[in-house]
């Protein structure tokens, strides 16, 4: 798996942000949320490498804080849909027949409506929250993870393996997860790996414009919108917010790509 450049480069990328965001705001010497009214809209420097913002707080410490946020909201949402996809699809796949039918027909549904205007329409009518936002994303990312377990399954559930399982009286559900959940595991993480960025920025986008985190508290959406009131004058705000997003979405999607090419769905053999 290392020898994957793509994979190495883009776990290399994942591992950095992860170690900056969790790790090094603990050691930090300054607080992102002390405000300094004598340094407001400082650009880089030695003591400020990323600047500051309009109230003078490091905007170096407010990323790495933010970043926390924001990895925070993608993982656990992709846990929960990936968990909610993973069920239905190997449901549906394993007992077929009308159960099948009924929750495809309510995936395809789910997947008829337009997930970002349903997230706007949902937030916009209640008050944003960090609990409002794991709920939603999470209840409207899980069907493209469904549709591809259910196709992992059909493929599974062929193979003698499974087949002399059965044959041997075991039942349904020890069947399901000892012999098939682990054969399935690969797609499985690929598709956990893409939905993290996938959810960074969503979230990113609901906070930018005003529906994700509320201030005080602050993602890398909420600091890019702050930038924007000052393009002009406070590049630097929106520069290092957007970078943030953008390498770390690439991280997480050279891994999942990364993972694609080593696994290689379309041979019988995988290796995790």
């Amino acid at each position: 798996m290392w020898r994957d450049k793509i994979f190495r480069f883009g776990i290399i990328l994942v591992l950095t942000i992860l170690v900056l965001c969790v790790c090094l705001p603990w050691v930090m010497p300054q607080d992102p949320y002390t405000q300094n009214l004598e340094e407001i809209s400082q650009p880089p420097s030695l003591s400020h490498p990323f600047g500051t913002d309009f109230f003078g707080r490091d905007l170096f410490s407010r990323i790495l804080y933010g970043g926390r946020l924001s990895l925070t909201i993608g993982i656990i949402v992709t846990f929960f849909a990936v968990a909610i996809g993973t069920i239905i699809g190997m449901i549906s796949g394993y007992f077929g027949g009308w159960i099948d039918v009924a929750l495809m027909r309510f995936v395809d549904v789910m997947l008829g409506f337009p997930r970002l205007f349903i997230l706007l329409t949902v937030v916009g009518f209640t008050r944003p929250s960090f609990g409002l936002m794991l709920v939603i994303l999470s209840l409207f990312s899980w069907m493209e993870v469904a549709r591809i377990v259910r196709a992992e399954v059909l493929t599974a559930r062929e193979r003698l393996y499974v087949k002399s399982a059965v044959a041997l009286g075991l039942n349904r559900r020890r069947v399901l997860f000892r012999y098939i959940f682990p054969n399935i595991l690969g797609p499985i993480i690929v598709s956990a790996t893409l939905m993290i960025g996938s959810v960074i920025v969503i979230e990113s986008g609901l906070s930018f414009i005003g529906l994700g985190v509320q201030p005080p508290g602050a993602s890398w959406g909420t600091i890019l919108n702050q930038g924007f009131q000052d393009l002009a004058g406070a590049w630097w705000i929106t520069l290092f917010s957007g970078l943030a997003i953008v390498v770390t979405v690439i991280g997480f999607n050279l891994v999942g790509e990364g993972l694609i090419n080593v696994l290689d769905p379309k041979t019988g053999e995988r290796e995790l």
